[in-house]
């Protein structure tokens, strides 16, 4: 294995815009020497395939008794996972506290990191026939209390490359009825023992962990490959252990009769399985002294542990958040390989051959080989930029059969639905980063965050086209099984419902925005963008598409038609003006209620909506076309919009541009037509439906104006407005005349001489009649004031207040004048608000 120019023991760092450092070499390519360790087009994107996403129902209730679970007398524990309802007692007051408290453990926002490997598949053995069927084990329930074991069988499916039209067939994954078994506590672990040596080796154990416990089953398939059956060999309680809660299990791949465990002080043990024995599980020698099998640390506070076999079989990996150990289980020695206490913290770590691991932190993406014992070599990382803060970030690999050497490295959240997706593989010896990061956004219609992610390659016959199953879990325990391709653009092949959702989102997409002129309806409610498309469910299109094909019968050749048929074409000649009539009247019954309706606004609708007789089977379309005119013309209280007014491409009007539903019956005759010189009547009378259907669906109204109810909230404000307030917003918007102007200056003189008759001359008015500079303005102030002070018998002071009085009087009224003139400019600028 070559390694790329890079710092000792960091290895070649990469990221966005980050290539590495190049290495020359003009053997390998003269035209392009210099090779990096970041390629962009290597690698693969993954795209969902359309309509491939199914939800997996799960029933809560067990259909497998206790009793139906083979197995030895195992005492006590055995009555813990399989005992008798009447037997258990719940207290009051323990119920109580659980109720209460449900909520907290139940909720998304809560991180427990000791949950992992809720969903996992195996190869089980079938005894009779000695071969091996895929199985998987998942988590169910309103707790997470029932553990499932399904076989996994695979349906031919073909998915069509809507670019390119090639079909490819592939065999999709999917459940059969589990095996249910409720352990009463929350499922923490499933986990299926394995094979380094022989990947295809069926290995039988499957173990379930909970907080206190671990169950150790034997599970395989009797006579029929679809019925699943589970034997308990032997359970270990956290009580014999070191009494503290379970942290990580994983089986020995070098040993599938072994497991490890490790609690969440770090206390850490090997297992071994012996069936014939009477103590099925015994634990190994691996320490001298027990106080030695611990990597507990003081200053680590999460709970976070996990447990690695190592590539060797004589050594295990330990894990918390700060540092990666290998522990020796020969001389019993243990050897700190990683440390990232300092900038970064330790999230996930997964094995992907005997050779690399792919270690997680909140920082980066590393690549590291583990193969040489008691050493760590980072070959590649990469800086990913994710939130640092999550801890809830884990890694899934897949790896496609037919590309050994790469494998895409897929991190989720159980914060968001979102995948982040990088590819690394090997090419001419060098590890390289092959694409640019990709994200995939999972399937959780409610939002409801990931629990676990799984990924299940699927071989198909084209060596280009990579398929692979991707089965999500989110927190609340739903699954969603996907198809993902390399392909951008493919789809399942189409079948009768599945054509009725691709033609309701054709639909959607091909009508353009309700656009209509600003005088013709009410603002509010023109809406734009998605939300002004006509909203057409899939119950809808079901039914549309059940009335499209009564009374025809597929499969016979639609060229045959019989005289029952011609009859039943003349009958409905006769009757189609009958029912335009009763159509029509339907229609004016419920347009009538809605122009007569006051308590709400209309919003748009089709004639398609209104009437749930609909005329089907109608052959006179002018005549149905006449009906919705005369309709228009009738009710002037509506506006009512056709195919010109919505602004569609004009694909089936005729010369005048006019709308007709002749005229989409005539289009899409010519497109039913194609090469075919005739067609059926069988075909016709279904064109005609679906012109009727669509002609309909296409002629909107909806009221002009709703004056009245605004009318109404007008009122109701005004009356809670003050009286000036309330008169100023009556006032609002109208124009002076010259009256106006004249009475207005009137009434402002007459309240002006009023009340300077009543009242003393003012000094302030007095004093702005002529005041140009401060000294005057001070002069004149100090000889009121003077005169003021003096004998109010004087004939000097009668006759200077009069004359005074005069002048504030004169004055007064000449500032009124220019006051209202200026008023009525203001009402000018308030009216052209309105």
């Amino acid at each position: 294995m070559s390694s790329w120019p890079s710092k000792k023991g960091l290895g070649v760092q990469l990221s966005y815009g980050v290539d590495g450092s190049a290495l020359y070499l003009p053997r390998v390519n003269q035209e392009y020497p210099f090779i990096f360790a970041k390629e962009r087009n290597l690698g693969v994107n993954l795209h969902k395939v359309e309509y491939s996403t199914e939800k997996l129902n799960i029933d809560t209730k067990l259909h497998n008794n206790y009793d139906n679970v083979s197995g030895r007398n195992y005492g006590k524990n055995e009555e813990k996972i399989f005992g008798n309802e009447d037997e258990l007692y719940i207290s009051e007051e323990l119920l109580k506290f659980f109720n209460k408290e449900s909520s907290q453990f139940l909720s998304n926002l809560i991180y427990d990191p000791n949950i992992d490997g809720l969903m996992k598949i195996s190869l089980v053995k079938i005894k009779k026939f000695d071969t091996s069927q895929a199985v998987i084990g998942y988590s169910s329930g309103i707790t997470g209390n029932i553990a499932n074991v399904s076989v996994l069988t695979n349906k031919k499916t073909k998915i069509v490359d809507k670019t390119t039209n090639k079909v490819y067939e592939i065999l999709k994954p999917e459940f059969l009825k589990p095996f249910q078994i409720d352990v009463i506590s929350t499922i923490k672990q499933i986990e299926f023992s394995r094979n380094y040596y022989e990947e295809e080796l069926a290995c039988p154990y499957m173990a379930i962990r909970t907080n206190d416990t671990v169950y150790i089953l034997k599970i395989f398939l009797k006579n029929k490959k679809d019925e699943v059956n589970l034997e308990l060999i032997g359970d270990l309680s956290s009580d014999s252990f070191h009494n503290e809660i379970f942290a990580d299990l994983e089986f020995n791949p070098w040993d599938f009769t072994q497991f490890g465990i490790i609690d969440i002080r770090g206390n850490f043990g090997i297992y071994n399985i012996r069936e014939r024995n009477l103590a099925t599980l015994v634990k190994a020698k691996i320490s001298d002294d027990e106080t030695t099998t611990s990597i507990y640390n003081p200053e680590e506070l999460s709970n976070f542990k996990k447990i690695k076999w190592s590539y060797d079989l004589n050594s295990i990996f330990l894990m918390d958040r700060s540092s990666i150990y290998s522990y020796n289980l020969k001389d019993f020695t243990m050897i700190n390989l990683i440390s990232a206490n300092t900038w970064s913290k330790l999230l996930d770590f997964v094995n992907i051959n005997d050779k690399l691991s792919i270690l997680l932190t909140s920082k980066e993406i590393i690549v590291v080989d583990l193969s040489v014992l008691n050493k760590a070599q980072r070959l590649m990382s990469w800086k990913h930029f994710l939130n640092d803060k999550d801890p809830s970030l884990k890694i899934s690999i897949l790896q496609f059969n037919k590309q050994p050497d790469d494998f895409l490295v897929m991190i989720y959240s159980q914060t968001h639905s979102l995948v982040y997706c990088i590819k690394f593989g090997f090419r001419d010896g060098f590890i390289k980063c092959l694409n640019d990061p990709f994200p995939i956004i999972l399937n959780n219609q409610d939002g409801s965050p990931l629990q676990s992610i799984l990924t299940v390659p699927i071989d198909s016959v084209d060596d280009d086209i990579q398929f692979c199953a991707l089965f999500e879990m989110s927190t609340d325990l739903e699954i969603f099984v996907s198809i993902y391709s390399t392909i951008s653009n493919g789809s399942i092949l189409s079948t009768n419902e599945r054509i009725i959702e691709k033609e309701e989102e054709e639909i959607k997409r091909s009508i353009s925005p309700i656009t209509v002129e600003a005088g013709n309806v009410n603002n509010n409610s023109i809406v734009s963008g998605e939300n002004s498309y006509l909203r057409i469910s899939k119950t809808q299109l079901k039914a549309l598409y059940s009335k499209l094909t009564e009374n025809d019968d597929i499969s016979r050749n639609s060229d045959d038609t019989t005289e029952e048929e011609e009859q039943q074409q003349e009958q409905d000649e006769e009757e189609g003006t009958s029912k335009i009539q009763k159509y029509a009247f339907n229609i004016s019954s419920t347009l009538n209620n809605i122009i007569q309706s006051e308590d709400e606004e209309t919003p748009f609708k089709t004639l398609f909506e209104i009437s749930d007789e609909f005329p089907t089977n109608l052959r006179d379309f002018p005549e149905l076309d006449s009906m919705i005119e005369q309709l228009i013309d009738h009710f002037k209280d509506l506006s009512f919009y056709n195919i010109d007014d919505l602004r569609i491409p004009n694909l089936i009007s005729d010369v005048d541009g006019q709308y007709s539903i002749a005229n989409i019956f005539n289009f899409l005759l010519k497109i039913w037509k194609g090469s075919s010189v005739d067609v059926s009547d069988s075909d016709l009378r279904k064109i005609g439906k679906i012109s009727q259907f669509l002609g309909s669906s296409l002629v909107i109204f909806g009221k002009k104006s709703n004056d009245f109810l605004h009318q109404k909230q007008i009122n109701t404000l005004s009356q809670k407005l003050p009286k000036e307030l309330s008169r100023m917003v009556d006032d609002w918007g109208s124009e002076y005349t010259t009256d106006d102007l004249e009475n207005s200056l009137d009434d402002n003189t007459q309240r002006s001489s009023i009340y300077t008759s009543s009242t003393l001359p003012s000094v302030k008015v007095a004093g702005r009649a002529r005041t140009n500079t401060v000294g005057q303005k001070s002069s004149l102030i100090g000889g009121v004031y003077s005169q003021l002070a003096s004998s109010q018998a004087s004939d000097n002071d009668g006759s200077q207040r009069v004359v005074s009085t005069q002048i504030e009087r004169g004055n007064f009224a000449d500032r009124n004048k220019r006051t209202v003139l200026n008023k009525k400019k203001k009402k000018k600028k308030k009216g052209g608000f309105a």
